[in-house]
Formats: C-alpha cells, structure tokens, sequence
C-alpha cells in the first residue's frame, strides 16, 4: 500500500461516496484516491512482506532445502514483481549520483562505499602504524560487504479489500481524495482527525472497537515491563536503605515490587 493508492467502491456502498456520486464521470464504480495520511499507521491486519524483482514476474521454484524443511520453515510469502519494471532504474538520481543497483538475492538495491582518496591514505597508515597493512587472510579476497555500504529492500502490505475510516475531501472536487475524518472537540477539548484503514471488510464501530483493544494490549505490555522492572529496582533500593529485600518475607518483597510499580 502506498501514496498513490486507488481505492474501487461499488455505487452504494458507502454513503458519503454515493453523495459525491453525481460528480463522478463513470457509473457503477466509483475510484477514490487514499490519502498518504491515512496510511501513517499501515493497515490494520495486514502483514508486510518483501518485494523482489524477477524476469516476468515469475516465482522462482523453490530450492532443495525450501522443499526439505517445508515442514519447520514459514512458507514464503514474497511478492515477485517484473524485472521489467526497473528499465529505468539505470538513469534515476540513485543510479546516476550514488552508484545504486539491483542485485536481488533477496530484493535488495546496494550502493558500495567508495572512499575518497584522503581517506584511503588516512586508512593505510593507520593500518601501518598499528602493523596490519600486510596483515592478508583469506577473507581479504572473497568479495563482502563493508562498512559505508549501503543496501535496502521493500516491503509491501497488499491486500484486495480494506476497510477505510475518514472522510472525502471536499477541496478537491476533480478527484475524489479520502483524508482523515476532523472531530470537532466539545467544550475545551481540540478538535482531533482519525483515519483507519483495516484489512478487510469491517464495520466502522469493529474497526473502533479493534483500535481501542490494541491500545489497551499496548498498555498491558508496558504495565507488564514495568512490572518486572520494579523487582530488581526495589532490591536495589533496599540496599540503599541497608535492607536485603531478598531476605525479608514475600509479603515485603510484594509490598516493595508494587510500591515502585
């Protein structure tokens, strides 16, 4: 899922889309564009997995020990796109100015450091000075990866459906832009926005409803951390008092952990 998402709602579905549906040219369905902001948080439910970049786009068969160890290795979940796709890659401002290239194993663009020339002189005599500059092993020559070298991937989350919480953007009126929904406070509380994307076909009030247990789930794991922190922070504090806690009852113990947490 990226900036350029396009999303395909069926005439009907959503109501605040059918209400903008007259200003649409086609019929039937009806094509909104996601806001970058309503993709902050990713989607909701839906794993990430890698991209790589294969001749046609055709998965590559799977190795020996893929097949061996299919029982206790997670099955493989890339997504293989066209070599194709990367013609102009060759001319782009990461070829041209920072020497980036496709090497795939894996998907993965890699840039090698290349020293200036001082810096090169600079490493030789600190090789010289501490006695390493003939200091040759084998690994010297087998090609590896050094430090200052640069190598990245992508990661996708695509699923087919999702369900969208927001609001059309009605600045816009050629294209049709979901953006995140504005809350108006009440009283003193600040206006605030909330846009979700779940993978899915989901309510408005599950979707809410599942935000609010993963904040609640967020908050156990930080509870639960801190927890386990208060148990050596309270024998700590206990010799700082000339007390070892571990020697006193597990009532005391108890009181010292919770009195921290």
């Amino acid at each position: 899922v990226g900036d350029e998402t396009k999303l395909m709602f069926p005439e009907g579905t959503v109501d605040i889309v059918d209400d903008m549906a007259h200003h649409h040219s086609n019929k039937g369905r009806i094509e909104a564009k996601l806001d970058s902001t309503m993709l902050s948080n990713g989607v909701r439910g839906q794993p990430y997995r890698r991209v790589e970049f294969v001749p046609n786009g055709t998965a590559p068969p799977p190795s020996f020990f893929s097949n061996l160890f299919s029982w206790f290795v997670p099955t493989r979940r890339t997504r293989y796109e066209p070599l194709q796709m990367l013609r102009h890659t060759p001319h782009s401002h990461a070829a041209v100015n920072e020497n980036f290239v496709y090497v795939g194993q894996g998907g993965y663009f890699f840039s090698p450091y290349e020293a200036s020339r001082s810096g090169k002189l600079f490493n030789l005599f600190t090789q010289y000075l501490e006695g390493s500059l003939f200091d040759w092993q084998f690994g010297d020559i087998l090609p590896s990866c050094t430090a200052g070298d640069v190598r990245f991937s992508y990661e996708v989350q695509d699923p087919t459906v999702v369900s969208v919480l927001g609001q059309v953007d009605k600045r816009n009126a050629n294209h049709l832009t979901i953006i995140p929904r504005t809350l108006n406070g009440i009283g003193d509380r600040k206006a605030a926005t909330i846009g979700l994307v779940h993978a899915g076909a989901n309510s408005a009030e599950g979707m809410l409803i599942a935000e609010d247990q993963d904040s609640k789930n967020q908050a156990q794991i930080v509870r639960l951390l801190i927890l386990l922190w208060s148990i050596p922070a309270s024998r700590l504090a206990g010799l700082s008092l000339g007390r070892e806690i571990s020697d006193s009852s597990a009532v005391v113990q108890a009181e010292g952990v919770l009195g921290l947490f």
